[in-house]
Order: C-alpha cells, then structure tokens, then sequence
C-alpha cells in the first residue's frame, strides 16, 4: 500500500528534504498552512513518562504531530511524532519546517507561532494578531484577522478529514517508544 500511494506522490512527507522536493513539483502553489494536531494516548504508568506526555491544553496525555497542508487539504508534510507536552512553536523550530519552504511562498500559521519570525529566515510569514492584555483589536486589525482565518481554515478542514475516520480522535492503545507515524495514512 505504501508503495503504491508514495508511487502517486499522495504520502505526506516526512523528511525536510522530502518537502522541498515536494513543494517544487507543486508550481500553481500560492500559500502553505502549519498547525499542529494532538491525539490521545493511554495515560502512561511511569511517572516520568505522565509528566513528559501530559498536555495541560487538553488536560489529558497526548501525543503531537506538526501538519503543512495547501488549499486543497492535502496533508503535504507530517512530522515525527512527539510528547504532547511541546508547543508547536517548538516543534516548528526543532524540524525547521519553515526552512523548507520556498521565499515565494506564504506561510500561514496561528498566533501560537508568536516570534516565528525571529527564529525564522522565511519573511512571508502570514499570522493573526493577538489581543494585548487589557486592549482589544482595532476594526482594522479583526478584519484582518478573520482574512487569515479563511485562509487557515482548510488545515482544520485536512484534520476533521482526518479525524473523521476516528484515526488520531480515539485514544492509541498501542504504546511504544518509538511510535511509527505512518499508521495514519
């Protein structure tokens, strides 16, 4: 199976070489969109380990994958999995997944990527702004937000199709060290 999908080029990347050559092939390609999906584990009887998995986002144990999607909800790039517990800001910077990405083409993240553009040599990078405490948005700023929005919201579309198929919604039973990620496609 896995040959044949990778044959027809429908396997998501998971390598930052991979991506490059990827993107490359892809020319009508305008923007990219990185989030980050988390999935449920069993709760881990190490201590160590509980601590290590435990997402206080989601109050429970978990496990975090990075995704880059385009327009048309394909799942270009999926990274190693990981503990829960990091933000993705840190996984983003860990697989230096925006180093991949060619200087014409535009990065849309959320603002959980906030200071991406410092650790980062990519300059067309598209965020929303944040509320700053004890302020709102100006009208300007909101409307700007919710242009962002529409563009990121094909990555939530690519996880509900995901999701959909109860692959990364259930709780993985199987808990090994070394947990392959291919087992989402």
């Amino acid at each position: 199976m896995f040959l044949s999908l990778g044959s027809m080029n429908t396997l998501p990347a998971n390598e930052i070489s991979d991506l490059k050559r990827k993107l490359k092939k892809l020319k009508k390609l305008k923007y990219v969109i990185i989030d980050g999906t988390e999935r449920p584990i069993r709760r881990p009887t190490d201590k160590d380990l509980q601590k290590e998995f435990y997402s206080g986002k989601n109050k429970r144990h978990t496990i975090k994958n990075l995704i880059l999607t385009n327009k048309d909800k394909a799942i270009l790039f999926l990274s190693n999995t990981i503990s829960g517990k990091t933000h993705d800001f840190k996984v983003a910077e860990n697989v230096m997944i925006t180093s991949a990405i060619p200087k014409d083409l535009a990065c849309v993240l959320d603002s959980g990527f906030e200071g991406i553009e410092k650790t980062s040599k990519k300059t067309n990078i598209i965020k929303p702004k944040k509320k700053p405490k004890k302020r709102g948005l100006t009208a300007k700023q909101k409307a700007k937000n919710r242009r962002i929005s529409k563009k990121r919201i094909f990555v939530e579309n690519a996880f509900a199709g995901i999701k959909r198929f109860r692959i990364t919604s259930d709780v993985i039973r199987n808990f090994r060290k070394t947990l392959n990620i291919s087992f989402l496609f």
